[in-house]
Parts: C-alpha cells; structure tokens; sequence
C-alpha cells in the first residue's frame, strides 16, 4: 500500500463516500480526491485506476467487503460501497504497533514544545495521549474547545513550511464585507486567537505587520519578491497585548486597574484577563482592585466589556470613558429598538420603546418624535450640556472601519457612495438622541438635525487626505459633521 501523504487524504476521502447508503462511482471518487488534494497543495491523481488500487488496499488492510451496486436505471453506472455501512476506518482501534508509532512521534514533536510557534504541540500532545491511554480504551478524559470544522486549519501546515523557509508569499482573502484583497506579505508567525488562527505578516508595500484570518484566506502562493526577516520582537509584541489586532488604540503598555465583584473574581482568578494581572488590595465589600500592564486593543475592550457591570475600569481616563460608551451604545440597541447599522431599515423610534427606559413619561409627549429616523449617541455631560445651552451647534463622529455602517450611505456592494465632489454622502437622521455615559443615572436630550455631510482629514503640512490600513484594506480618514437645530426632547 503506498505509504505517503497523498494516500492518507485520499483514504479519509474514500473511507467518507463508502460509508454512504448510496455509495459513489469511480468518477465521483476521483472528483472528490483530487478537491481534497489541492486543498491540502498535493498534485492530483489522474487515473480511475489509482482509485480502483485504493478501494483494494481499503478493503484488504481492514478487512472489510466493498459492495458494487447498480444504478437501478442505468446499469452501466457503479456504485462502491462498504456491505457494513456502520464501519468507519476512523472508529476501529488502534493497534499496539499505532500506538507505539503514535508514542514515538509525540516524543519527537515535545522536543518543540515551547517555542511560540509550535504552540499547537502542547494542546496535540494532551490531545493524543488522552486516546492512547491503554487503560481507558475509547474514553476521552481532556475537553477541548476547539473548532474541527474551522476551515483556517487546512492552511496551517503550508503557512507553517513558508515561514521556516522565510518565503513571500501573494495571497487572495475574502473579507467579511465581500472585499476581496491580494496583499503580498512577508510572513513572520501564526497566532491562535480565540478560536481561529492568524497569520501574522508583513505587508511588502507598507510594511505594517498584520494579522490576516486564515479561514479568510482563499489562495497561497510564493512570490518571487525577496524575504525580509521581521524586525519586531513578535514574542515580546504578543505579550504586551491581547488577539491580534493591529490598530493598537496606545502604542506603548499602559497599566489598567479595575474593580471586580464576588462574580467576576470567580472567573478572573483562575483565568487572568492578561498574564501581567495582579491584585493590588482586597476591600471590604468583597470586591478586589486588580491592574494589568498591557497594549489595549479591541480584544482587551470587548474582554472587560463582556463582563458587564461586574467589572468596573478605573483608569486610565481615557479607557473608561470608552468602555462606558460602549456600554451605552449597546443600551440603545436594546431599549431604543435594533442598531440600525446591522438592519436595512431603520427601526423608528416610538413611545413603547421609550416608555422601557422611562416609563413614568407620558407617551403623548412623545408623538413628535414617532416615525422619526433618529441615530443614538453617547455623549459625556459636560459636551451634553454645551448642546443644551447653545454653545455646541454641531457634533462630529470619526468615521472607522469598525463604525461606518451607521454613518455612511452604501452602494449594493458595500462601497461608499459619493457626491460630485467625491466626499462620502451621509445617512439622513432627522434627530440625534444623546445620552450621558459618565453620569450616575443617564441623561437624554433629542436634537434636531439641520444638515449632515462628510469631511476627510488632511495632512496640515502637505495638504495629502491621510489613510491607513486596517485589515489589509485602505481606509480614508474621515469624520461625520451634524449640524444641530432645536431641542425636542430633553430626560433626567
């Protein structure tokens, strides 16, 4: 029996269609082979003949009977199948030899363990010794919570060989917003975040080190375009921070101290947010002030953020103003109907959604405001007030990879649409609903829209439009300007 890598894909192939109550033809097992060899960079196999010489090799190294069946209408048509349609190459046994060459290979690959990218070999090491325990035939005694149909894994084994031969490579990703990009990359590290992996490469034209999903990536190849090594410590850049995201909102590591309750401490304790985490003092109510030292990212944010209320941020300033933004956008969604960037129409604002926030209000006060297109806002008092007042007659939102939806008009393809001056055309809201994120009990006015139009941020000494990069796609900056006209509403 050929004893090589090409064999074992089409094994697994096979074994899969013969295991079937209608079974396949040749020609479907060929088909199928040779989608599973160029997903695994193999060379396809041209003869039904090879396929014919692996059904024997199945059938004899298993013992197990390989049915022929005809199509009931067209005899000419074949169908192989296994007689035992319960058998499976995949549950039998392993045998004392499988287990000793199993043994073997783990003992060889531990050799690796702890280099950062061979991370893998500590889990699969776990992994294969838990099913070769003698003892416990069949009985898993480890739970991982991992993805098997992922479909990054399949990139792993050629993206691994790539960057120990330090080769550029030209790649083709599919973006979540239906983008396709064709970055050229130096290759450097492949991160597991959650439950996916990143390739973690630099881009030949800017040279910005990016992460690129691989279950977003559809093609590999080299590029002729001569390699450059990494110039970043990439074991020290990934201990500073969290995920793999590369528009870091600080540059440097930033120390981060936080309250947790009795509840997040039983998470927290045994799980730190980050490896710098320590306890700094034990209060008396039972919570427990902890710090870490790290680069925050979008990672970091939604990690504190998914704790809700049990972890409270100190400090710095400028992180727990974002995290209570966060928070209190996600309390318009939730009281003032959808967020209207995920949904084609927009959800009007009414009295019954309203009244779940303050239901002392009368809902006849609000008939004005029904039907009315309203985009909902955090705000901090202080800018809150100056609206009020008439001080602030306009307000003015950054426009990011992450926010755009919410404020731009899109073309069928996702693209931003764009006037005759070539400037991004803004949703039409006719009020924006403000609500305080840095007060005790939320405050709310509703201000009228007059007028809303783009502005794209220049170079002060060159007079360029500045972009960046976000997740190889170039990004304009650009910001969101709203005119603001009389208050209609105004809640304590």
């Amino acid at each position: 029996m050929p004893q090589n890598k090409s064999y074992t894909t089409r094994e697994g192939v096979l074994d899969g269609l013969l295991k079937t109550e209608r079974g396949a033809t040749v020609i479907e097992m060929l088909e199928k082979c040779n989608s599973a060899l160029r997903e695994e960079g193999f060379n396809e196999v041209t003869s039904q003949n090879t396929i014919l010489t692996d059904l024997e090799n199945i059938s004899n190294r298993y013992r197990q009977n390989i049915e022929k069946v005809r199509d009931g209408l067209d005899r000419r048509i074949i169908y192989y199948r296994y007689e035992d349609r319960n058998f499976s190459i995949f549950k039998i046994d392993l045998s004392k030899e499988d287990i000793e060459c199993l043994n073997s290979a783990m003992t060889l690959l531990s050799r690796f363990q702890g280099i950062p990218q061979n991370g893998w070999i500590d889990e699969m090491d776990v992994r294969l010794r838990t099913f070769l325990r003698n003892d416990a035939p069949g009985k898993q005694i480890v739970g991982f919570d991992t993805n098997p149909k992922y479909k990054g894994n399949k990139h792993l084994k050629t993206l691994f060989n790539y960057i120990a031969q330090q080769q550029t490579l030209s790649l083709t990703c599919s973006m979540l917003n239906q983008i396709e990009i064709r970055p050229t990359v130096w290759p450097y590290y492949l991160k597991q975040s959650g439950h996916a992996w990143y390739l973690i490469a630099a881009n030949t034209v800017t040279g910005q080190l990016d992460g690129y999903p691989l279950d977003r990536i559809t093609s590999i190849q080299a590029s002729d375009i001569p390699y450059k090594p990494s110039d970043s410590n990439l074991d020290q850049y990934f201990s500073q921070r969290m995920g793999v995201t590369s528009c870091d909102i600080y540059r440097e590591p930033v120390t981060i101290t936080f309250l947790a309750d009795t509840e997040a401490q039983k998470f927290l304790l045994p799980s730190p947010i980050h490896h710098t985490q320590e306890i700094i003092r034990r209060l008396d109510d039972g919570t427990v002030l902890m710090q870490i030292t790290v680069i925050y990212t979008i990672e970091l944010l939604f990690e504190f953020c998914k704790y809700g209320g049990n972890i409270t941020v100190l400090s710095p300033t400028e992180l727990r103003h974002t995290i209570a933004r966060m928070h209190t956008e996600g309390l318009d969604r939730y009281v003032y109907g959808h967020d209207t960037t995920m949904i084609d129409e927009v959800v009007t604002d009414g009295a019954d959604a309203y009244s779940l926030l303050y239901p002392e209000q009368d809902s006849a006060e609000q008939i004005e405001l029904e039907g009315k297109k309203i985009l909902n806002l955090a705000i901090n008092k202080e800018e809150l007030d100056r609206i009020l007042s008439g001080e602030k007659v306009q307000e003015c939102r950054e426009v990011t990879p992450g926010n755009y939806r919410r404020y731009l008009v899109l073309d069928d393809d996702g693209f931003e649409v764009e006037d005759e001056f070539g400037n991004s055309v803004v949703i039409e809201y006719d009020a924006i609903r403000f609500t305080t994120f840095d007060t005790k009990e939320p405050q709310t006015a509703v201000v009228k829209v007059r007028n809303a139009y783009s502005e794209m941020f220049t170079d002060p000494e060159s007079g360029q439009i500045i972009t960046y990069t976000h997740q190889g796609l170039d990004w304009v900056a650009e910001q969101v300007i709203y005119e603001l006209g009389e208050i209609l509403e105004v809640g304590f």
